[in-house]
């Protein structure tokens, strides 16, 4: 059964500004002038008022076929090492899409008509949002399946070179994340752009996993959010 889930805009406001900061290339916050700090506080805010945090996800019993293949219920082929080695010891996994919505977008778009920095700004400020909402969701999850004794691994998504990007199309058909409006390209690129698919597995035989997101794992260097990570529970 698909699952919607929605969140409070508001999170977003627990973003910390230094890892803003940090994110566009000031590793000591207080090195920025304060003309930046004040526009970080501004599009922080903007990235609540025009945010609408959703998820949709579905639990799903699986089987792996070969060492790069996992079928999912519906007789959905993912084909990627990374998901095979992060759920082949599991007893389920939950694949997953987080969304800000489009009207953060359409704001970024708005804001990049007049300013170029600022909209740079904004889509950085959403991407940690959305860092946010699916560390939330994580977090949740992680709990309610912990009541059920079950452990959960991190987030795998499509995207890296053991993951490939064209495997959005089988989480796509497994989760129809339309009813949240959220579609694909051809180019295989989510719209709106902030989302985010995942997977996670789940067991009884696995080690906790302790963030949403292992950085370690992930041939992502470049990635903005390497190596932060945004516990709300703290």
């Amino acid at each position: 059964m698909v699952k919607i889930k929605r969140f409070d805009p508001g999170i977003g406001r627990r973003l910390p500004r230094e890892i803003v900061l940090k994110g566009i290339g000031y590793p000591k916050a207080e090195l920025a002038p304060q003309e930046l700090i004040n526009l970080t506080d501004e599009y922080i805010e903007a990235a609540v008022e025009y945010a609408d945090p959703a998820v949709v996800y579905r639990l799903s019993s699986f089987w792996v076929e070969e060492p790069n293949q996992v079928r999912l219920a519906d007789e959905l082929i993912i084909r990627s090492e990374r998901l095979y080695d992060t759920v082949k010891a599991c007893d389920g996994l939950v694949v997953g899409l987080i969304t800000l919505g489009a009207d953060v977008d359409k704001r970024i778009k708005a804001v990049s008509d007049q300013d170029v920095f600022g909209s740079y700004l904004l889509d950085v400020i959403g991407s940690f949002v959305l860092e946010m909402v699916a560390q939330q969701w994580w977090q949740e999850l992680t709990a309610e399946l912990k009541q059920q004794g079950f452990n959960t691994s991190s987030f795998v998504s499509p995207g890296s070179a053991v993951f490939p990007l064209e495997e959005q199309k089988q989480i796509f058909a497994f989760l129809r994340p339309e009813q949240i409006g959220v579609s694909l390209t051809a180019s295989y690129l989510m719209q709106p752009s902030k989302s985010l698919s995942v997977v996670i597995g789940y067991g009884r035989n696995i080690a906790q996993a302790k963030y949403s997101h292992d950085c370690s794992a992930c041939d992502m260097t470049d990635c903005l959010i390497r190596g932060i990570h945004l516990d709300l529970s703290e």
